[in-house]
């Protein structure tokens, strides 16, 4: 009776264990594998615990050097951007590509912040793409994590007939502003100065003079402005 009670301990020991105690790999090692996530918004829980890099698989993330990756597939539901954020214990890492094989991946956005892990990138995508999300280890760290996304609202300004008013009758003034979600509208010009444009918001100024104005646009990003 007593070594059956072992046996059964054991065996629950093994079951719990699981990969970690055998050094096997996770089911979505490979890029060939990955795990799909769908809809526009969800959380999955993952860990890379021996997970590995694959031949002719990139080596660093955001610059720095990767390891121990595991891949998600996820077909954008809609366009627009959207917000991954991969919440662990070690020093992970995240990134967002597309493409069918490691020699035509596209990389699109990627990020490796101070550990604890707590990564997030935001991403414009296109409706019917499919992205592939790595989450790898800074050198050979690894662990659970969780992965949640989800798509950033457009502002109340993206739209050209709901053009945030610029309120006030004075001949000089300033005001901030976003374009986090902001898409673009059928028959909208799509080039600015000459350059593609997205991701447009809209404001609607009454001059309060005749004469010529100055309009200067401030911003830590490739902006772009255009007067109509």
């Amino acid at each position: 009776m007593m070594r059956s009670r072992w046996q059964n301990l054991l065996l629950v020991l093994v079951l719990c264990l699981g990969n970690s105690l055998y050094g096997q790999e996770p089911t979505n090692n490979n890029f060939a594998n990955p795990q799909v996530i769908t809809k526009a918004s969800g959380s999955v829980l993952g860990s890379n615990v021996n997970a590995t890099l694959e031949e002719g698989e990139l080596t660093t993330t955001a610059g720095l050097e990767a390891g121990r990756s595991v891949w998600f597939s996820w077909e954008a539901p809609e366009t627009g951007v959207f917000r991954f954020e991969l919440t662990a214990g070690f020093d992970s890492q995240l990134g967002i590509f597309s493409g069918e094989d490691f020699a035509s991946l596209t990389l699109h956005s990627e990020s490796d912040t101070d550990p604890p892990g707590g990564d997030f990138v935001m991403v414009w995508v296109n409706e019917g793409v499919n992205y592939r999300v790595r989450v790898t280890g800074f050198q050979a760290e690894s662990g659970p994590f969780s992965l949640d996304w989800s798509k950033i609202p457009p502002p109340a300004n993206d739209n050209l007939a709901n053009a945030e008013v610029i309120v006030g009758t004075e001949v000089e003034g300033e005001l901030t502003g976003s374009n986090f979600g902001a898409t673009m509208e059928t028959g909208e010009p799509v080039t600015t100065a000459g350059f593609e444009a997205g991701g447009s918001v809209w404001y609607s100024w009454r001059a309060p003079a005749t004469g010529t104005f100055s309009i200067r646009l401030t911003a830590d990003w490739d902006a772009q402005l255009a007067i109509f």
